[in-house]
């Protein structure tokens, strides 16, 4: 009798750094240890059964919440909402991909390529290439002889991302993919340079629009002119702990005046926190409402 085909895995590293990613900040600030616990679940959940992703569509969602509670069995069990309400913000702050979670799927390039890895010495791998985030590119140079590269190579060209006609490109192949990739890049470009000129600043105010689309608020043009222009007379550190303070705080706007300094101009500590007194962060709760309320009458004003 034939082996039983398998297609998750056993086990699966677990990286040193895994739980202190900066991804992981905002939910875990949040949620406490339950963002970090539920992170955890869901990479098991994912390993075990299909092994790259994890089916979230609705008539499954409950279970799948049911599933994670299994992991948190305990006194202070939390519900099945709040299970829903970490898994969104654990897609929001990009450790899960925002793409195919729209579609109802768990997953992300970092345990696909996991997953690649773990099953490297298989001889049959089920792959559903819609739901697959790696290159043809990253596959090879994680291990050039897999299966799963393969069967990717070969596929049928009517799928998506059709494949090469042959496996060693040629120069002008090549040549048209680098062309690809600078036109992406342009395109890419005025996106990301719309709001500052710092890569690292407004990949961060990039997140902080996402954060504010979980929390309900409209990031449309005129809200988001007002948050650069509260930004705007601040240097680029003031306005990095602004938006870190706006991210870990699930607020709706951000607040560069409140940044705590010493008196030559440095931060107050060294481990990197924003140093916002309690007092200060229940005004900027209110201030929140009172923001949003301004906007929407901005937007609706003739």
């Amino acid at each position: 009798m034939a082996r039983p085909f398998k297609q998750g895995i056993d086990y699966f590293p677990f990286d040193v750094e895994l739980l202190s990613d900066r991804k992981l900040r905002r939910p875990k600030n949040k949620y406490g240890y339950l963002a970090s616990v539920i992170y955890l679940a869901l990479l098991c959940l994912i390993y075990k059964d299909k092994g790259y992703y994890l089916d979230y569509s609705e008539d499954v969602r409950e279970d799948i919440q049911l599933d994670v509670l299994e992991f948190l069995q305990g006194k202070f069990q939390p519900t099945t909402e709040t299970v829903g309400e970490v898994i969104e913000d654990l897609v929001a702050c990009g450790l899960f991909s925002r793409d195919l979670f729209s579609k109802n799927i768990i997953s992300s390039h970092r345990l696909q390529c996991t997953y690649y890895k773990a099953t490297a010495d298989r001889k049959a791998v089920n792959i559903d290439w819609n739901k697959w985030l790696l290159k043809e590119t990253e596959m090879r140079e994680l291990c050039s002889r897999h299966i799963i590269l393969n069967n990717f190579i070969n596929r049928p060209k009517n799928e998506v991302n059709p494949p090469n006609k042959t496996v060693n490109q040629s120069n002008n192949t090549q040549s048209k993919l680098n062309k690809s990739k600078q036109k992406e890049s342009k395109e890419s470009k005025p996106a990301a340079a719309a709001y500052f000129d710092n890569t690292e600043l407004n990949q961060l105010f990039l997140e902080y629009l996402d954060i504010r689309k979980v929390i309900k608020a409209a990031n449309t043009e005129r809200a988001v002119t007002l948050l650069l222009n509260k930004l705007k007379p601040y240097d680029d550190a003031v306005k990095k702990e602004a938006i870190e303070a706006a991210i870990m705080g699930s607020w709706k706007s951000v607040y560069p005046e409140s940044i705590v300094k010493n008196s030559k101009g440095k931060k107050a500590k060294t481990s990197g926190e924003v140093q916002i007194s309690d007092d200060r962060k229940k005004i900027y709760e209110e201030l929140d409402e009172q923001d949003e309320a301004w906007i929407w009458a901005e937007e609706n004003r003739e």
